[in-house]
Order: structure tokens, then C-alpha cells, then sequence
């Protein structure tokens, strides 16, 4: 005899597989993030987004540096990016597998914080030579 599962239990039981690749990517994140902050002079510290900031700004962590906040929004997916990004298009968004070694994670968070960090400067600098 076969279990008889309905539509809402199955949906039910995705959300919470989803939920949880969720949470581990942001605690593989929060791992690398401390790592990095120990290492990379020019974070100067870093924390996990409340529940406004996650939930209305698409915000899951805030980094503070020496060119002011960069916020990030991590998902396990390239859909859930794409889908975050339609959201919230200007909150960076970075792919973290459950699977990768922190190695990984620090790399794929360093592309972005350096790509953002260099988009504050050149906007500074525009600024700057404006005035």
C-alpha cells in the first residue's frame, strides 16, 4: 500500500527543505564572514540582519568597512537569486551552497564585497572630481 500524501503536506514538507538549505547557507556564510573579518583589514565588522531588514529590505547580513555598509542576501539557489533580485535589485546577492568548503564561501563572498566596495570608491571619487 502507497501513502496517500496531499498537495499541502508536500508543499509543506518543500518549504521546510527549502527553509533549511536557507539556513545552512547563511550559517556557512556567518562562518566565512568571521573568518574574513579576522583577516581583511578593511572589514571592520559584520552581523546578521534583523527580521525588518531581512523580510522587507532583502537584507541578510550587513558588513561594516572602511567605505561604509554593504549589505548581502544570500540564497542556496539561482532561482531564489533571481527571484530576490526582482525584489530587491539593488541589495547584492550571493549563491551559497550547503555543500561548498569555507574556502569556497570566502571566495564567493570576497568577489562580491570587493565588487561592491569598488563601486563605493568609484562613486566617491565621481564625487569628488564633481565638486
Amino acid at each position: 500500500m502507497r501513502p496517500e500524501f496531499s498537495r499541502y503536506s508536500l508543499r509543506n514538507a518543500f518549504k521546510k527543505i527549502a527553509r533549511e538549505k536557507g539556513i545552512s547557507s547563511e550559517n556557512l556564510t556567518a562562518i566565512a564572514l568571521k573568518n574574513l573579518f579576522e583577516s581583511v583589514d578593511w572589514i571592520n565588522d559584520f552581523r546578521r540582519a534583523n527580521w525588518f531588514e531581512d523580510r522587507k529590505k532583502g537584507i541578510d547580513f550587513i558588513i561594516e568597512t572602511d567605505v561604509g555598509k554593504i549589505f548581502l542576501q544570500v540564497k542556496s539557489s539561482k532561482t531564489g537569486k533571481e527571484n530576490s533580485l526582482k525584489k530587491h535589485p539593488k541589495i547584492p546577492v550571493i549563491i551559497i551552497n550547503k555543500n561548498f568548503e569555507l574556502e569556497e564561501t570566502k571566495k564567493v563572498i570576497m568577489d562580491t564585497l570587493s565588487e561592491q566596495r569598488k563601486l563605493y570608491l568609484e562613486k566617491r571619487l565621481s564625487t569628488q572630481e564633481v565638486s
